[in-house]
């Protein structure tokens, strides 16, 4: 006998329902304002033509915890996601809880999220012959409070503008077009046909 399976009204009924739920939790905590300044922010840039992307998680990847601080108290990081600057991709992700306490806070990696290092900690209980321990790893970032510091979204386009003007420069002294980085590809040509 086959599986019972969510009927059409049900998956519809259970969508919408998750949707007002998540709706409901941020408008309260101010995320879903956040979405749309950063947004705008992004928009902004790459209106001026910058080679770059953000795609949005609607949960955190393990690594997005590890860019905030963990003085003790609850950490909620609902929503993660990727910024590519050129062929970079640097891990995002926003926090609506730090240290047990309502907060807004923007974390960027300060490297290239696929090429991260590993930076942990191990923590131990017990005795010596019975002992255990976890390890939080740590990913550099930088925090910016969306909350506290009216010019958090300039600081974070700053700092987005860096990595831009890095790449094109990079870009600029590719005379042969040999640097496999995405924006040469685009504008190479393919070779003419030898006769």
């Amino acid at each position: 006998m086959p599986m019972r399976r969510m009927t059409d009204a049900e998956i519809r009924a259970e969508f919408n329902a998750q949707k007002e739920r998540f709706t409901n939790e941020h408008v309260k905590t101010g995320l879903l304002q956040v979405f749309e300044d950063i947004s705008n922010a992004i928009g902004d840039l790459k209106a001026q033509g910058h080679d770059l992307s953000l795609e949005f998680f609607g949960n955190p990847s393990e690594q997005a915890f590890a860019m905030f601080p963990r003085g003790g108290g609850q950490l909620t990081t609902p929503v993660s996601g990727i910024l590519r600057t050129g062929t970079n991709h640097r891990l995002l992700a926003i926090s609506t809880m730090v240290e047990g306490k309502p907060a807004l806070q923007l974390a960027l990696s300060e490297f290239d999220i696929r090429h991260s290092g590993a930076d942990a900690t191990v923590k131990t209980s017990g005795d010596a012959a019975n002992q255990s321990g976890n390890i939080q790893g740590t990913v550099r970032a930088k925090v910016y409070d969306l909350k506290g510091d009216a010019n958090a979204l300039v600081k974070f386009q700053q700092d987005v503008l860096r990595h831009c003007a890095r790449n094109d420069v990079i870009n600029e002294h590719d005379v042969a077009g040999a640097f496999d980085n995405g924006v040469s590809i685009r504008k190479m040509k393919a070779p003419a046909p030898k006769p």
